[in-house]
């Protein structure tokens, strides 16, 4: 180790994201926008972002960092001199014209997602998707090692002020970096502390027998049990290939799912959670056997940090929380597939989640709050406990996985004031002269060992909600391989769509 560019150690939890990359199970978390731009600014070349990525790296100190020591316990952070932006940003061919732009975006997200960061290079990059002249697609993807899905947003909120303001119409591509500190990390000890309940519930439940954890008061209930849906086991070899469905819901349909949710004390996050139970309660073949989900859920722990919410790095925790599948389903008619349907209440508006469940959204509401406020007992301190990074991932190979699926909620995306206004469509767009955003899309790799589906949501304020869905290749356990999961993905996001239309009808 050089102490000359060592910034500091990676915390328990970095160090989980430093090892799942250095194994090959994980590299590119994404956050993608729809820039529009005046028509003086020239999307295709590299120069035009060289000045605007100066200012974001000037912003945040995880974007001139390098690893050391990956293939260790005990990896640290350390400072790189200069940056060659050259290195960070891909221009790709224009989207065909009669390619639909939705179509072009998931394409580029499925290419880019297990694509690994080049060695001696700060991990992250800015792929650019050209739409038309004036409108392009900024992806920016990263290392989980440099920070959540909320840095991304930071990231975009960066650049977007360095566009809007930046007099320059080019700068140089080396960006000399001084060195200063990282900011500490989440997961300290003297700040997400555990209390001897929380460690022995974590030691010994998975191992006693329920009346036994009971006696002794220790939680159980988000085990998963024979009739929990946790897709394939973890595959024994190191291999992931993340495969992509997007899906849309429209600002109007949004607008209106919301008011309806307020109205039953539920947010988006709690909505969404129990509608994709639905979904996937309609989508699995009766052969699962399915009576119960595991959802696992992100918390932003910036605010109970006193943090502000556009401080980078990785600043979450989990929720877990059981859901029982939705009642007895009737098969679809002879020559409909292995599907089941007519879920009761699926027939009328807001019927969709009969009352029980629309008071189980609000207990997932209020259990989301109440976790989210509190630094106390959260499963990511465990990480501290754990004595070799590598070998407990490696050892869940072959092992069942412990959840159904994650619901990642980043949140909406708030422009700077000067860039605009709503459009009828819902989307935001800056003004004849200036830079702005129509658009938000956040996805992650698909979980070699955790979640066989993750559902990946972000809007932008007034606009439409943009999820996608990522899973790893053969992570769902279902016939028909690859071609057989994405068809059954494609239901599930159509059902989610459903599942919100119906909310509002």
């Amino acid at each position: 180790m050089n102490e000359k560019d060592f910034l500091r150690f990676a915390s328990p939890n970095e160090q989980r994201t430093i090892t799942r990359k250095n194994l090959g199970l994980s590299d590119a978390v994404t956050i993608g926008a729809v820039y529009t731009f005046p028509s003086s600014f020239v999307v295709t070349s590299p120069k035009s972002y060289f000045s605007p990525l100066a200012s974001c790296l000037r912003a945040n100190p995880y974007l001139s960092v390098l690893l050391g020591s990956e293939s260790s316990d005990k990896s640290w952070y350390r400072s790189s001199d200069t940056v060659d932006l050259n290195k960070h940003i891909r221009i790709l061919t224009a989207k065909p014209a009669e390619e639909d732009a939705s179509s072009a975006i998931q394409q580029l997200l499925q290419d880019h997602l297990d694509l690994p960061f080049e060695d001696e290079v700060p991990p992250w990059r800015l792929v650019v998707l050209p739409l038309d002249t004036s409108k392009a697609f900024l992806s920016f993807a990263f290392s989980h090692a440099l920070g959540d899905g909320n840095t991304g947003f930071s990231f975009h909120h960066q650049l977007l002020s360095a566009l809007q303001t930046d007099d320059q119409t080019t700068g140089p591509h080396i960006v000399h970096i001084q060195k200063t500190p990282l900011p500490e990390p989440c997961d300290t000890p003297s700040r997400l502390t555990l209390s001897w309940t929380c460690l022995l519930s974590a030691i010994l439940s998975p191992t006693l027998p329920t009346f036994l954890s009971s006696l002794l008061r220790l939680p159980t209930s988000t085990l998963p049990d024979d009739q929990t849906w946790t897709g394939a086991p973890v595959p024994t070899l190191r291999t992931n290939h993340t495969r992509l469905t997007l899906f849309t819901i429209p600002a109007p349909a949004l607008s209106k799912a919301l008011t309806v949710a307020r109205s039953h004390s539920t947010k988006l996050t709690a909505l969404t959670t129990h509608l994709i139970v639905r979904a996937l309660t309609i989508s699995l073949p009766p052969s699962a056997n399915t009576r119960n989900f595991i959802a696992s859920i992100p918390l932003n722990m910036r605010p109970a940090s006193d943090m502000s919410p556009s401080e980078s790095g990785n600043w979450v925790s989990l929720v877990d929380e059981k859901h029982p599948a939705f009642p007895p389903l009737d098969p679809l008619p002879t020559g409909q597939g292995d599907k089941m349907t007519s879920v009761p209440g699926t027939s009328a508006g807001a019927d969709v989640l009969p009352p029980a469940r629309w008071a189980a959204a609000a207990s997932t509401s209020r259990l989301l709050a109440e976790r989210a406020a509190s630094l106390r007992d959260h499963p990511v301190g465990l990480l501290r406990y754990v004595g070799s990074m590598r070998e407990w991932m490696l050892g869940k190979m072959g092992n069942k996985r412990g959840v159904s699926f994650e619901v990642s909620n980043i949140g909406v995306f708030t422009p700077p004031a000067l860039i605009a206004t709503a459009t009828v469509s819902g989307e935001r767009e800056g003004d004849a002269e200036g830079v702005g955003i129509e658009r938000v899309v956040f996805a992650q790799p698909g979980a070699f060992a955790g979640p066989p589906l993750q559902f990946n949501l972000a809007s932008v304020k007034g606009g439409d909600m943009v999820g996608t869905v990522t899973w790893s290749a053969g992570a769902l356990g279902l016939d028909g391989g690859e071609a057989g999961e994405g068809e059954f993905v494609k239901r599930v996001c159509g059902d989610v769509e459903e599942g919100f239309r119906l909310v509002v009808a």
